[in-house]
């Protein structure tokens, strides 16, 4: 999507939505008067101080001061930009966006996404089959299920060498996107490998639910053929994807798409070591 965004497109979704409706979506509101009040949901407070107002299209808190029309409030309540913001409502209204297929950046991260998504489903299917009994008996030994494991999406890096280039190969899906993503690696040859191998691994999403990146954990070693001192070394613990137009390690914080719901409903949010 082009950064600048036509007023009148703007104008458009917004008369389309009822702000009411859609904040109720996230805050239990009642009607008092010609507004809806409610709990702010940007900062904890036992008496409602949010204030909507459904003709006016904006939305206050006196309590915390924050503000601002359905946009503002999407930003806030997501942690999105503002054109990803405008994007998910001319969705919800029906608005079209044509200069959003035009944008060459918004064409490369979709496509970024994808490739994530394709990546995603092939640790997934190894992770529940002959290949991944390894990975299972770590799961159960660390006391996590199939329910927590499905719920986050994990999967397993087989040993193979490139199980996952042949695999996004077949899907017709572009090598070279998915070096840029630490997916791959390319040797002189001109031949892709695998990066992630071994490993459980975690998928990591923004908070939409998108997968930027991925967290592998190096799985224990069979016995018959342990590493030797110089492997063991070149095998660090934890791989994790490098920094791309997709993932900016300072700007993602693991687990916040599963737990936003229930961070909203508390207003309470526990951050750990990973």
């Amino acid at each position: 999507m082009a950064e600048r965004i036509p007023d009148a497109i703007l104008a458009e979704i917004r008369a389309r939505i009822s702000i009411a409706e859609f904040i109720s979506a996230y805050v239990a509101l009642r009607k008092t008067g010609r507004n809806y009040v409610g709990l702010c949901p940007f900062h904890s407070e036992h008496t409602p101080s949010f204030s909507v107002n459904d003709e006016g299209g904006f939305f206050h808190c006196f309590g915390c001061g924050v503000g601002g029309n359905v946009f503002t409030f999407l930003t806030r309540i997501e942690g999105i930009s503002f054109p990803e913001a405008v994007r998910r409502l001319a969705a919800r209204a029906g608005v079209s966006l044509p200069q959003a297929e035009q944008d060459p950046r918004a064409q490369e991260r979709a496509r970024l996404h994808k490739l994530n998504a394709l990546a995603t489903a092939y640790f997934q299917r190894c992770l529940w089959g002959n290949a991944g009994q390894v990975a299972r008996q770590y799961l159960a030994g660390r006391g996590l299920g199939k329910e927590i494991a499905q719920q986050f999406r994990l999967g397993f890096a087989p040993s193979w060498n490139s199980g996952l280039a042949r695999f996004l190969a077949e899907q017709g899906a572009d090598l070279e996107g998915a070096a840029a993503l630490g997916l791959v690696g390319k040797r002189a040859d001109g031949q892709y490998y695998d990066k992630f191998r071994h490993r459980l691994m975690f998928p990591i999403t923004d908070s939409m639910g998108r997968i930027v990146a991925f967290g592998g954990r190096l799985l224990p070693m069979a016995q018959e053929s342990p590493p030797t001192a110089g492997q063991a070394r070149a095998l660090p613990k934890y791989l994790n994807s490098p920094e791309s137009i997709l993932y900016k390690k300072g700007s993602v914080l693991y687990g916040l798409f599963q737990a936003k719901d229930a961070v909203r409903r508390s207003g309470r949010v526990l951050v750990v070591e990973g």
